[in-house]
């Protein structure tokens, strides 16, 4: 195994466990305002998308109007400054996918 190959396969561990930190932290502290209620499984797939798009904790997690024939959210993550991440899921089948991803700077 060569330098190079190490040294990626540690950034990969490391990363790998940033994410999981961050899912956890998602996890615990978002707001999640659906009715009717979404599974925890819808959760945690959905917290689990998200984490993984942005950097940024996630604070809210709403369910919206189906209006496509499939269920969708809208999910906002922001940091304490700085621009709030805008994300629309829709469930395909059992999966959870990103339609949509906006920046804005209004809170």
């Amino acid at each position: 195994m060569s330098t190079a190959q190490l040294v990626a396969a540690i950034c990969n561990l490391v990363l790998a466990g940033c994410t999981a930190d961050r899912y956890q932290w998602n996890l615990s502290h978002e707001t999640v305002t659906a009715t009717p209620k979404l599974s925890q499984h819808d959760i945690e797939e959905i917290t689990h998308v998200v984490t993984r798009a942005t950097l940024s904790p996630i604070f809210s997690i709403v369910r919206v109007e189906n209006v496509r024939g499939h269920e969708q959210v809208s999910v906002a993550a922001a940091t304490s400054t700085g621009p709030v991440d805008d994300f629309m899921l829709e469930k395909l089948g059992t999966e959870w996918h990103i339609t949509s991803h906006e920046q804005s700077l209004d809170r």
